[in-house]
């Protein structure tokens, strides 16, 4: 899944692992988070 969804599946972004559950979608995108923690 990680493959066809994540641009680099070695480092997930979208796709969250939780243990003992299954996966979770991640609901922020990476773009906003950085522009968030800038100054």
């Amino acid at each position: 899944m990680r493959k066809k969804l994540e641009p680099d599946p070695s480092r997930p972004r979208y796709i969250i692992t939780v243990r003992g559950f299954g996966y979770q979608f991640s609901t922020v995108s990476p773009h906003r988070a950085s522009k968030r923690s800038e100054p």
